[in-house]
């Protein structure tokens, strides 16, 4: 397993230099030091460096524990436990002027510079130790953890003959002992590992009165904020608090500020820092406990209800905490609601059939469309069959056979495309006197004639004569003769 790079103190150094630059650069500052005046050169980036890595002692790094604020907190937190809390009988008194309440804030405010210390004395063993161990501090990434092993293992080569299970993970120690049996590192001196084993002893002494603190501390919070610790927890409430500066100060936060109290940021390292924009409201239990897609608004909800539980608490109601339980039961019934799966939609009944006919439509491409889809002629002979013929067999498993293909295709009428391709015979029109064609006698004619000189009179039937027969017979007459011609003629 390969260490994957790693900030040393010494890159912080510079990542904070870079940080105050770009902070100067935006607000429109000159650094400008007066170097005749002074007599003192501004010291290069390098040479800041140079002297991190020089440090050979923890003290030079960490001095918190040797603060006289930090006696005079952790006295004065031992001298209210002896004689007992008295938050509670500050009837008609402000809160705020309370001594322990006084108190209770700054030791909120000590644990954070506690955490801050400790982070430092983290690098400081990380970056004197990885001369023999480089890969513990991929593996092992809690500070206190880290010093406890460090402090274990030494110089020592087999980890199997160290006993880690009161410290660390039983997997955790697998992956330690395989990885300290291929590392690369060499053994150090031992003034080094004497100042490495100094700075894990100062780890394990300020975690302990970052301890000492936080219990008092939360011990009180039932009774300074009971509404606030009732949502997020006595530790998260404290920590708000003395971010803060009090709580007057929060119940005068919005709900968007106070989702962001206690959010951090990452020192640019050139290392990816992945994360959230979040503060302490992201640590509690409500959030934490939250599916991952459902976290931000979580952290919105709560946000908001701590703003209103704060206000709460600023004004001394709701002492036994029952706004702070009322607003956390609806946060986990909001957030039961948001994990429901959506309702089930109704099954939609299908309209009322309609029964009228539909209308079809007609034209030039409505028969074209027909026809694109209508059945063909070699189709129309294929599912036909003739009577009396045994059926020929079938094109291989379809089933099908080929019908009247390639024979006749037994139809005595004509189809319609026939039909109006011959042309029509001329019918006889049958007459009372005679045939409607000339030159022929259809014996239908009638040999009774009515006359005005006899009446009735029979007379054979005769063929209508020619035009040639009617000028130019012998037996012929004047067809007409004008009225003025027969008066001359008398």
């Amino acid at each position: 397993m390969e260490p994957g790079p790693v900030a040393t103190l010494a890159d912080e150094f510079l990542a904070d230099l870079g940080d105050d630059d770009d902070l100067n650069e935006e607000n429109g500052e000159e650094q400008v030091e007066d170097v005749e005046g002074k007599g003192k050169e501004k010291e290069s980036d390098m040479d800041l460096v140079e002297k991190a890595l020089e440090i050979d002692d923890v003290h030079k790094v960490a001095k918190l524990r040797s603060s006289a604020r930090l006696r005079s907190i952790t006295d004065r937190i031992q001298k209210f436990a002896q004689e007992g809390s008295s938050l509670g009988s500050t009837a008609g008194a402000s809160l705020e002027d309370h001594p322990e309440y006084e108190l209770i804030v700054e030791a909120t405010n000590m644990t954070l510079e506690l955490g801050e210390e400790m982070s430092i004395v983290h690098k400081f063993i990380r970056d004197n130790y990885a001369k023999r161990f480089p890969e513990l501090e991929s593996i092992v990434t809690s500070p206190v953890d880290y010093a406890n092993a460090v402090k274990r293992i030494g110089n020592q080569t087999d980890i199997t003959l160290i006993d880690l299970t009161d410290i660390l993970p039983a997997a955790i120690i697998m992956i330690v002992s395989v990885t300290a049996s291929t590392t690369e590192g060499t053994p150090i001196d031992d003034e080094q590992m004497s100042r490495v084993i100094e700075a894990c002893d100062e780890m394990l002494a300020l975690e302990q009165d970052r301890i000492r603190i936080l219990t008092y501390v939360e011990g009180r919070m039932d009774i300074v904020a009971p509404n606030i610790s009732a949502i997020v927890g006595s530790s998260i409430a404290a920590r708000l608090m003395g971010i803060a500066g009090g709580l007057t100060a929060l119940s005068k936060l919005p709900a968007n500020i106070v989702q962001l109290l206690g959010n951090k940021r990452k020192a640019s390292t050139g290392l990816s820092a992945g994360g959230i924009h979040a503060g302490l409201i992201n640590e509690c239990e409500l959030v934490q406990q939250a599916p991952s897609s459902l976290q931000m608004k979580v952290r919105r909800l709560v946000a908001t209800k701590c703003t209103l539980s704060a206000r709460v608490d600023a004004f001394h109601e709701a002492a036994h905490g029952e706004v702070g339980r009322r607003f956390r039961e609806e946060i986990e019934r909001k957030i039961e609601k948001w994990q429901e799966p959506p309702a089930p939609k109704a099954p939609k009944p299908l309209p009322a059939p309609d029964d009228q006919p539909r209308k079809k439509r007609g034209g030039k491409r409505a028969r074209k469309q027909k026809e694109k889809f209508g059945v063909t002629e070699l189709r129309k002979q294929a599912n036909r069959m003739a009577f009396g013929v045994e059926a020929e067999e079938t094109l291989g498993n379809t089933g099908r056979g080929l019908g009247l293909i390639g024979r006749g295709t037994g139809k005595v009428r004509l189809s319609a495309e026939q039909k109006g391709a011959l042309p029509r015979p001329k019918r006889a029109r049958i007459s009372g006197t005679a045939s409607t064609v000339p030159g022929t006698a259809t014996g239908l004619a009638s040999s009774l004639a009515f006359t005005p000189v006899q009446g009735l009179e029979l007379r054979v039937a005769q063929t209508q004569a020619t035009s040639s027969e009617k000028y130019f017979s012998s037996t012929s007459g004047f067809a007409k003769v004008s009225n003025n011609t027969n008066k001359k003629a008398s």
